[in-house]
């Protein structure tokens, strides 16, 4: 049979494009040597010792076997190999219930271990009696061999301690669990990038010396490594916690962290994007970009050139990115982070973290649920040989025993000198004082005003006559807006510009005054970050205004309870180092253990941590995640009042022929959305309605007004507050 089954692997088809089994398999074969070469020692490290000797060969068996299956007549039928004839009589089965019963290996354990890999799913015992006889109708199997596809069957968990017991009997079952899920992780990475036509390499090489880089970039610059970026230099054999101020250069110390291969994840894709720039400016092509709309902004970069050669680079770019191949990717947290929720396919993104590095860029701004999920993440990595480091301005007190559990360690680096000087008003912004102190301070300077909801930067707006930025923009008038609002705060101007949390991060803006509601503290420090940025302006008199009554947004943009414990933590005058660290303890310390906000975070910790207590089944998990919380859940929404013009590009994009030409009409599709809180009061009365004529795209039509100068606008009782999180989720 294996010389008749050589012949077979050339012919028959592992794709629909004609690339046969045995293309396909050297094809994962070559990924697997470059894999090794590159990165070997890493994953070596990552794997039990216990298990190191058996590492390649596993993984080398599990390459050449996993689409044996792909054999079957049914297969080849489906991926339109007209040169194989279905067979009469035998049944129809997924071909990876198939795979396993060809692999050969003189080691018995490790086959049984690999037969699993290569199985990738526990299937119900009626498809494994059709796969049985599918084997001895169709390939000539004893009926003895193909009994051997019964010790597959079971969920992994514990089938894998069944054979630690009976099999690997001098080795620890979690060590097995551990090897297993890093060799099943590492074919599904090698499987999904060598299926990628559009992949030149499946790892396009390593960052050797980031730190040279990072040196060659700030001496152009005229400057040097700082404090900060020396200890990360020293210290990056561990995983780190660092605090330290906006303007402190932590994105190049996050850089010099990820040498080999490193992520380097930011909450808001407009960040994402800002950082991807200075990536590129120190490491040149060894940088990708990644989150939802990352190729709407790689063409936006090449738009005065675009033609089908640039389009042809820069969809190779994107490829690259979304299979992870670049040395260093920019991106959002969700696009590496599903494998928290353990979903089908989770060891592969397990298996890549195994031999990367991942920077943690400003924690504390994530809601509290999606806060617990990182922190298990990161939990989970560390423990499977990943180095992280957490850079954030402002560190939540109550983390702190998480990772300290973790064995992490701290390091503060203080302000050198202060840059803010506070002043607290009983008053609420939009009080007619309130504008009148607007209007005289942007005489005097850059005034940027930073409020807590979209509806409250809309009036503000009108208030004062200003320019406003937020996320209910249309995608193609949101990147307007931030290039405008960029331009203001690098020229030499005076005036005001309004907008919400979006500035807080995302914008690197420096202005001369900041006028903003009470919010929390670590939300009130990022704030800050944005006035006198570089600490080079007079302090004597105030340059940030807090306007503590009524603030937007209290109870369902910040809890009350917060924003309250804030009120009382803050003072006036200048604000040293210490003052801030006072303030976030006072507000994150032991008395955040009595909100609402800290119950949220264990919450949904207990809840992630069910999943890798086993007691929380992987059925069931998608399906709850999404009910347990429905409320940070975003829809892609498009203004009714645009529905005839989008239905025209619509109609473009589903009959053009030609690549660019539809990625072009689907850019600008997408161009006409933004991010809308998912409201069931609006779904159910038909003011979000699913825009079902545009059938493959998960869009809404959402009702109200547009204006290109304020954005989208509902009334008051419809409008469902929240954070501007930017639908990293």
């Amino acid at each position: 049979m294996r010389e008749n089954l050589r012949e077979l692997l050339k012919k028959a088809w592992a794709k629909s494009d004609g690339t046969t089994i045995r293309e396909h398999t050297d094809t994962l074969l070559k990924n697997l040597s470059i894999l090794k070469n590159l990165f070997g020692e890493k994953i070596e490290e990552a794997c039990p010792e216990d298990f190191r000797e058996l590492l390649w060969k596993a993984l080398e068996l599990s390459c050449e076997y996993h689409d044996y299956g792909k054999l079957h007549c049914f297969f080849q039928k489906k991926v339109g190999n007209k040169n194989w004839k279905v067979l009469k009589g035998i049944p129809e089965v997924r071909h990876n219930l198939l795979s396993p019963a060809f692999v050969e290996c003189e080691d018995e354990n490790l086959k049984l271990l690999v037969q699993k890999v290569v199985l990738h799913h526990h299937e119900v015992p009626d498809q494994f009696e059709k796969a049985k006889e599918v084997l001895i109708k169709e390939f000539g199997f004893s009926e003895g061999k193909a009994k051997e596809l019964d010790k597959l069957i079971g969920e992994e968990e514990r089938f894998l301690e069944r054979i630690a017991l009976k099999k690997f009997k001098k080795r620890n079952s979690e060590s097995l669990k551990k090897f297993y899920t890093l060799v099943k992780g590492l074919l599904l990475r090698i499987d999904h990038a060598s299926s990628n036509k559009h992949l030149s390499e499946m790892e396009k090489g390593k960052l050797e010396n980031p730190e040279k880089n990072v040196k060659d970039y700030l001496r152009k610059k005229g400057a040097q490594l700082n404090e900060l970026q020396n200890y990360v230099l020293e210290n990056r054999e561990e995983c780190l916690v660092v605090v330290a101020p906006t303007g402190y250069g932590k994105t190049e110390a996050g850089f010099i962290f990820l040498k080999d291969k490193g992520f380097f994840t930011l909450p808001f894709r407009v960040s994402a994007n800002g950082i991807y720039e200075r990536a590129r400016a120190v490491f040149g092509e060894n940088v990708g970009l990644l989150h939802s709309s990352s190729l709407i902004e790689l063409m936006k970069k090449e738009e005065d050139e675009l033609d089908t050669n640039t389009f042809e680079g820069i969809w190779k770019n994107y490829q690259h990115s979304k299979s992870f191949a670049y040395p260093l990717t920019v991106c959002t947290p969700d696009q590496i982070m599903p494998f928290v929720f353990k979903f089908s396919g989770y060891e592969k993104y397990l298996a890549l973290l195994s031999y990367s590095r991942i920077v943690i860029d400003e924690l504390q701004v994530y809601a509290p649920y999606t806060m617990a999920f990182i922190v298990k993440a990161l939990e989970v990595i560390k423990d499977f040989g990943s180095k992280f480091m957490v850079m954030t301005a402002t560190f939540p007190e109550f983390l702190r025993r998480f990772f300290e559990k973790m064995e992490i360690p701290f390091k503060e680096f203080p302000e050198l000198k202060p840059r803010h000087n506070v002043k607290l008003l009983e008053d609420t912004l939009g009080s007619e004082s309130s504008i009148n102190l607007i209007r005289s301070l942007s005489e005097e300077g850059k005034v940027l005003v930073i409020v807590n909801t979209v509806r409250k930067a809309q009036e503000l707006s009108l208030l004062l006559n200003a320019p406003v930025l937020h996320s209910r923009f249309l995608q193609k008038h949101r990147a307007k807006k931030e290039e405008e609002i960029k331009e203001f705060f690098s020229s030499g101007e005076k005036g005001v510009w309004v907008t919400t949390q979006l500035a807080e991060v995302s914008l690197d803006l420096d202005a001369d005054f900041l006028v903003t509601e009470l919010s929390t503290i670590d939300s009130l420090i990022q704030r800050m970050g944005r006035c006198n940025r570089k600490g080079i302006k007079d302090i004597e008199n105030p340059n940030v205004y807090v306007f503590t009554q009524e603030p937007s947004g209290k109870g369902s943009v910040y809890p009350k309870e917060l924003l309250e414990l804030t009120r009382k933590a803050l003072t006036e005058g200048i604000w040293e180092y210490d003052v801030k660290e006072r303030a976030i303890k006072e507000v994150f310390g032991e008395n955040i253990k009595k909100t609402k906000y800290y119950d949220q975070f264990k919450s949904a910790l207990e809840y992630v941590e069910g999943f890798w207590r086993g007691s929380i089944s992987l059925k069931e998990s998608r399906h709850d995640a999404v009910q347990k919380f429905r409320d940070i859940l975003s829809l892609n929404v498009i203004p009714y009042q645009f529905r005839e013009e989008v239905l025209k590009v619509y109609k473009k994009w589903r009959e053009s022929s030609d690549i660019l030409e539809r990625v072009l009409a689907f850019n600008e599709l997408q161009s006409y959305t933004f991010s809308y809180p998912y409201s069931e009061k609006l779904l159910r009365e038909g003011k979000i309605k699913k825009a079902s004529e545009l059938q493959e795209l998960n869009v809404f039509w959402i009702k109200g007004d547009y204006d290109e100068n304020l954005g989208f606008r509902i009334s008051k009782e419809e409008d469902p507050e929240v954070i501007e999180d930017d639908n990293i989720l």
